[in-house]
């Protein structure tokens, strides 16, 4: 049995280590007049979710597969329109120019929608129409169509 000095001493070191814990500075932070100890800044806990195994695993669900995310799909490209397809059928004299383009009249800034050989429809802006052409605007690109001589 071990005698009672061996635990007043133990007894008195558990307190001095106790009173040394408890013993720090404290000062008031001046920003928000909240009290800080003099332990510093405390961290934050930053964690990333893994995408791979290679990277670690997720600290929330260890125990999930890790599902690469799916591939972004394509975007479709718009075919590029054939300029044939587009006629200049005539052009009206001043005052008012007109252009018709593809059996339907337009004016200069007008924006419309013709119907193409196949069948389908684009929209179409007239920017300019000049004494024998027509400058138009498609899917952002400019063209200039022209008369066909000889008719």
């Amino acid at each position: 049995m071990k005698s009672s000095a061996v635990y007043v001493s133990r007894f008195a070191a558990v307190i001095a280590a106790g009173v040394c814990l408890c013993h720090h500075e404290v000062r008031a932070d001046s920003s928000t007049n909240a009290p800080t100890f003099g332990l510093g800044e405390i961290p934050l806990s930053v964690f990333v979710v893994a995408n791979s195994p290679k990277e670690g695993r997720n600290p929330f669900f260890p125990q999930s597969v890790v599902v690469p995310p799916p591939a972004a799909p394509e975007k479709p490209k718009e075919p590029s329109l054939d300029t044939s397809a587009f006629v200049l059928n005539g052009i009206t004299s001043p005052p008012k120019r007109t252009a018709m383009i593809n059996g339907r009249t337009f004016e200069e800034g007008e924006e419309g929608e013709v119907r193409l050989p196949t069948g389908s429809k684009t929209m179409i802006r007239c920017a300019e129409i000049k004494s024998d052409s027509a400058v138009i605007i498609i899917n952002g690109q400019r063209r200039e169509l022209r008369m066909r001589m000889g008719i």
